[in-house]
């Protein structure tokens, strides 16, 4: 029986080997793969920017931005409004991108999206809250969000385009 064993190992030995290393390269290729579509189509590498700071993000300069909060007569009860603007240089083409959601950069790191439209705010060139596609000249993102009382800062806003992912950038703000 040993000398049978013994020879079914020899005569499968080169298939064995490649067997040993295949099933590793195949699950490290499929791996790879996964993991790379998917962070490629999401907003995964942030270029921080601290308060008061700009930065460039693709052919635009975003930021300074600014935080604070203000008083709203529609604003519900155990909420407060935080008013965020962002100075956006388009740059050529220029960026696009939609209304940037608002993150708490520590505690419990909750997520808000813009109440502007909630808080009966009409469109507004002047006062644009999602990057303006066809513009030429700098402008000002002017959003705000509903946050409950025990929202204090600082807070993180995320500005992402499509055309410049997986990288986006984050603007810190204090109010």
């Amino acid at each position: 029986m040993d000398d049978a064993l013994t020879g079914w190992w020899r005569a499968n030995a080169a298939a064995l080997g490649v067997l040993v290393l295949l099933v590793p390269a195949t699950a490290a290729a499929v791996g790879w793969n996964e993991w790379s579509s998917y962070y490629s189509g999401r907003a995964s590498i942030p270029i921080m920017v601290q308060a008061g700071e700009s930065a460039a993000y693709g052919e635009a300069t975003i930021g300074p931005a600014t935080a604070e909060f203000t008083e709203h007569s529609l604003a519900p009860s155990g909420t407060r409004v935080v008013s965020v603007r962002v100075r956006v240089d388009p740059g050529d083409p220029a960026i696009q991108c939609f209304e940037p959601p608002l993150r708490e950069l520590e505690g419990l790191q909750r997520q808000w999206n813009s109440a502007s439209y909630e808080l009966d705010r009409s469109w507004d060139v002047e006062r644009p809250t999602s990057c303006i596609a066809d513009a030429t000249t700098p402008y000002t993102l002017d959003v705000d969000y509903l946050v409950p009382l025990d929202a204090s800062g600082p807070f993180v806003v995320d500005i992402e385009s499509g055309g410049l992912l997986p990288e986006f950038a984050r603007l810190v703000v204090a109010p």
